[in-house]
């Protein structure tokens, strides 16, 4: 009877762990092929920014979020924006709709290092094929690199989002 109970917490565990390996590579897959897309639409995006009077001279955060978004995920998304924006580096956000969850509010952000635009006509999710929000990259005048699309993301996934951004 033991070796019953023990043969079927060990096929238990290895089912579990596969599944688990298998949902973290389709989330850096997922991330992958959501960086490479906005690379392709980087002139679009600098182009977007330039319009709301945001020049691509140093390095940014954006968190590009739909107004709609789940609550849980937004909290995830300020956290990694409140760690970045305590080293005095900038954030932008752009908001595809008018509505912003109460989080934000909430969130005592250092705000001086923060540009919020509302994309109103959701033209960079749409440029994008809309993507799963919330989404967070790095923006400079070449290149967008670190892209986390919050809501596919653990705690773990997200504090070494953090960590490889201010280190």
């Amino acid at each position: 009877m033991k070796k019953i109970i023990f043969i079927l917490i060990l096929i238990i565990s290895s089912v579990i762990i596969f599944i688990d390996t298998s949902v973290h590579s389709s989330r850096h897959e997922n991330n992958s092929i959501i960086n490479k897309k906005i690379n392709t639409k980087i002139k679009y995006i600098r182009n977007f920014l330039a319009e709301n009077k945001i020049k691509i001279d140093k390095e940014y955060l954006i968190l590009l979020y739909n107004g709609f978004d789940c609550p849980s995920c937004i909290v995830k998304a300020l956290k990694v924006i409140k760690k970045y924006t305590s080293q005095n580096r900038n954030v932008i956000i752009i908001s595809s709709a008018s509505n912003i969850h109460s989080e934000f509010e909430q969130a005592n952000l250092d705000i001086d290092n923060i540009f919020v635009i509302n994309d109103v006509h959701d033209s960079i999710r749409r440029v994008l094929a809309y993507p799963k929000t919330p989404l967070l990259f790095i923006i400079n005048k070449d290149i967008i690199t670190n892209v986390v699309t919050i809501s596919y993301n653990d705690n773990y996934t997200i504090d070494m989002y953090i960590d490889s951004l201010v280190n």
